[in-house]
């Protein structure tokens, strides 16, 4: 049975709007015996998971219906956007270079020994690796499932890296609550939501517990822990630099949604790694973001194939690293430094 979902009374014309986000239709209504209008919730499905919108013209009225004075705010999808669209709906822009420091080699040895005997240590990571290398095919490494098993091993590495004061949490294709931002040289705002691939956080250890129970970002934004978001590679034939539009975008939800206006993050397709790290506005629409080159892990030529040193050390230390400073800025003992630092040294100079 049909469900009344809407009765006008004493008006010449109707209409009701049908839309699921990225579809809409009008449909105009004339009046019932009585002067009503019955509009029924069957109507929904002229186009499927709509919801129905009853709108009404009142009497006299000179001026044609619009369906953008009673829309709602413009929502965007983590997993549409692109980089037309982080600068013309985000206000978001590249800002400079992240670039390693010269002596990131010599702080590998401590990176391996941070995991010390741990079942994941550096050599664990190393032993997995491999048989990765020699158990998935490489057409199957590819995918969005195979690549997977390369992200994982490294954040199970990142796990045993900690100090035994410090835990973590590890989520997977988590959903941020979403969040509305204004849009670039308009009065209407734009909502962006969607699931982050990788949402790693830190805590002290009596916090463990509370976390591993309940990870939602409502939970976490109370809490505020330290966190690192990473984003999977969907594109399988599309270089990874030119994925990092929605890396960003999967950043800048978070960073609104808990108040941060520096926040950490990372695009990978397992094999391959690009840091990121986004800077909101003051005024907190948009930002600016620095982007590293890929660090890319090395596999020998002949088989048996094996992963080569020092790459997963390299990533798997960056990782622990900023997983525990995700909200901060830069400093002198991080992997990185800023392109800016060397322009603004050569204008000093």
């Amino acid at each position: 049975m049909a469900t009344l979902i809407a009765v006008y009374r004493n008006l010449p014309k109707g209409f009701l709007r049908l839309t699921n986000g990225s579809n809409t239709r009008l449909r105009e209504y004339k009046p019932c015996r009585g002067g009503s209008f019955n509009i029924l919730a069957n109507e929904r499905k002229a186009i499927p998971g709509s919801q129905a919108i009853a709108f009404a013209v009142p009497p006299g009225s000179s001026r044609s219906f619009s369906t953008e004075r009673e829309s709602p705010p413009k929502s965007l999808s983590f997993s549409k956007i692109n980089f037309d669209d982080l600068e013309e709906k985000l206000n978001i822009f590249p800002g400079g270079t992240l670039i390693i420091r010269s002596d990131h080699a010599d702080r590998v040895p401590g990176s391996v020994a941070q995991g010390g005997d741990a079942y994941m240590s550096s050599e664990g990571m190393y032993r997995h690796l491999n048989l990765l290398e020699n158990l998935v095919p490489r057409t199957v490494g590819l995918n969005e499932a195979g690549t997977r098993l390369w992200i994982d091993t490294m954040f199970f590495c990142v796990s045993a890296m900690l100090s035994d004061e410090k835990r973590m949490v590890l989520n997977l294709g988590q959903r941020v609550p979403p969040v509305s931002v204004p849009m670039p040289g308009q009065a209407r705002s734009l909502e962006i939501a969607g699931r982050i691939d990788y949402t790693a956080l830190t805590m002290n250890f009596h916090e463990h517990h509370s976390f591993i129970t309940n990870s939602l970002f409502q939970f976490i934004k109370r809490q505020d822990p330290s966190g690192l978001f990473v984003t999977e590679a969907k594109q399988e034939e599309v270089p990874l630099a030119q994925q990092v539009a929605r890396a960003v975008a999967e950043m800048y939800a978070p960073a609104k949604y808990l108040k941060k206006n520096v926040i950490r993050g990372a695009l990978t397709n397992g094999r391959d790694w690009i840091f990121l790290i986004l800077y909101l506005n003051e005024d907190g629409g948009g930002g600016t973001y620095l982007q590293s080159r890929p660090i890319e892990l090395q596999v020998s030529s002949s088989y048996p194939y094996s992963v080569l040193p020092p790459e997963p050390d390299i990533i798997a230390g960056i990782l622990a690293y900023w997983m525990e400073r995700s909200f901060v800025d830069l400093d002198e003992n991080d992997w990185f430094y800023s392109s800016n630092e060397l322009v603004a040294k050569s204008v000093k100079l």
